[in-house]
Order: structure tokens, then sequence, then C-alpha cells
């Protein structure tokens, strides 16, 4: 199962301005309703003063909630992007920590220190294999493992997205159609560009996800009116920074969709956890309760003695 990696700098950029719920942001509200729950189960059912590792945490939104349910809890996530980008400014008021630079693949932990070991939506994107194997060794009780899911609705709904991008970058070459404009007329939307725009406006009523193409209109079209009160030199700077920042958001979908794991990558992996010595151990799919669209997997598992009877329904039953 060998995945993506190596692409730490993507995230850096993207965990510099996104909120630290953004991986669940687009997900129906019902799906990220049960998402939370199975995550506020979990946390609730845990020891006075358990410790709690989050592998890829981002910028902590599981951390954050799980600090919202109990103030007792030692809370510690880790990722791959710098702390700069995904520590909380103030650790004490967050109630949580993260580490950056940290490979999923190579914790800096003992074993068996953390009585659950969560990741949501990020253990995938390390080198798998290693990088289970590692949650596993630093696991003393529960495993609470949610993974893309490579036929679910999120790999699809990116991919598209990536398509959009390449198609307005690289076939319509709209901002290099843009900047021959800002050099030539400053402001002004040429019929080069407008013809593109065009395009562009009629793609968007044709697909069932526009947000991106929405984005890109606007963005296109304040690159004209920043060329128009600022000259095209700052427009140029600020069509680079845009372009700049597709192309990591295309990048950063194709790793998420080469990341996601399909049902035998997720039964190989419960395969391996039961081998590693855990008792109790499932695999779930998640489907928004409305619609049935599949949003991701539950990876769920505790050692002997490490799970709450009570908690194993409710996690089982996610």
């Amino acid at each position: 199962m060998g995945r993506a990696h190596g692409a730490g700098h993507l995230w850096a950029d993207y965990w510099a301005d996104a909120p630290p719920e953004s991986c669940t942001a687009l997900l129906p509200e019902d799906a990220r309703r049960a998402i939370d729950a199975v995550w506020r189960n979990a946390v609730e059912a845990l020891d006075h003063g358990a410790s709690v590792l989050d592998i890829a945490a981002g910028r902590g939104a599981v951390l954050a909630l799980a600090a919202s349910c109990r103030g007792d809890l030692t809370l510690t996530g880790v990722d791959s992007a710098p702390a700069s980008s995904v520590a909380p400014a103030n650790e004490t008021a967050a109630g949580f920590r993260i580490l950056g630079d940290v490979d999923a693949a190579a914790l800096p932990f003992p074993d068996r220190a953390f009585a659950l070991v969560a990741s949501q939506f990020g253990l995938e994107y390390a080198d798998f294999d290693r990088a289970l194997s590692e949650a596993m060794r630093v696991c003393a009780g529960r495993l609470l493992l949610l993974v893309h899911a490579s036929d679910g609705i999120v790999v699809a709904q990116n991919a598209g997205e990536a398509a959009q991008i390449e198609w307005v970058l690289d076939t319509l070459r709209l901002f290099e159609k843009q900047a021959r404009a800002f050099r030539a007329s400053s402001g002004k939307i040429t019929a080069t560009v407008k013809a593109a725009l065009d395009m562009i406006d009629k793609q968007r009523t044709r697909t069932d996800n526009p947000r991106l193409l929405d984005a890109i209109m606007q963005g296109a079209l304040q690159l004209h009116a920043i060329a128009a009160r600022h000259g095209a030199a700052a427009a140029l700077e600020a069509a680079q920074a845009m372009e700049a920042r597709m192309r990591n958001h295309a990048a950063r979908m194709a790793a998420l969709a080469d990341a996601a794991l399909g049902p035998g990558d997720c039964e190989r992996a419960l395969g391996r956890i039961r081998d590693g010595g855990f008792s109790q151990y499932g695999l779930h799919e998640v489907r928004a309760p409305q619609s049935g669209a599949l949003t991701g997997r539950w990876i769920c598992a505790a050692r002997q003695g490490g799970d709450h009877p009570e908690n194993r329904s409710k996690t089982h039953d996610a």
C-alpha cells in the first residue's frame, strides 16, 4: 500500500491559511455531525487523565473537539507541516499541543504511550504501512482512524476540481492571456480574456460542483481591478501568486486521490492490526445519513483491556 508522501510543503502552505475544520468542511452537514459524534464518544469513554495522540493533526480539529469535551486529558498532535503552520498560538488556551515536522511513519514517542491514537483524514498521506505500524506501536488502548475512501464522494469531488484547474491553466491558459492584457492595456479586459471568462462561466453552469470555477472567475476579475488601480506589475505578481495557489491545490487533490484507501487496503490493514495484538477491530463505512454518500471509512481497534464495552458499540455503529 505505497501512498503519497514528501508533499509536506503543500500542506504547510495550506494550513497557514485554512481553518482547523477545513478537512471536513465540505462534507454534508449530517456526515460532519456523525463523525464528530464518534470522536466525542471515544473521548468521553477515556479514563481520567488519559493521553491522546492525533496523527496528521493539521491545525487540531479533533484535538479541539476533545478539549471541549474533557479538560483532564493530555492531548498531543503531530503533523508533517512545520509547527509555524499548525501549532496553536497559545497551547494553554487551546488545551492541546501540536508538534510539527513529524513523519507519521517515525513517531518520536515510546511504545504504548497513548490511551487513544487517532487520525482524521491524515494517516493515509504518509507511507501507510509504516505509519500504521507506528500508530499501533504507540497505542496502549484504542486505535481510531478515519481514512479517505478511494471510491467515496470526497475523492470524486477533488478529482473534478483538479481537472477544472488543469483546464483553466493549461487548456484555456487564462493567466497567460491576462498577463498579455495587463502589459498591453492595464486593467482592461481584452476580447481574448473575455472569451476565456465566458467559457469558464458556461462551464460552471454545467458542473455539479461550481465552487472552484466561481472562485476562479472572481479572482480573475479582481486581478483586472488590481491592474487598473496599481498597475501591470502588481497585477502580474498577484496573478502568479493565484496560479501557484491553484497548482498547489491541484497537487493536494492528486495527493488525496493517491492516498485514499480502497476496501481491500482497509481489510489488509485490519489483518495487520489483528496480527499486532489487538483483540477488537472493525471496519465501518462513513456515509452521509440523508444522501447515503460514502465519505470515508473508520478503522478501529482496541487492545485487550484497553477499550470500554459501552464505547465499542458506539464506535462500531459509525
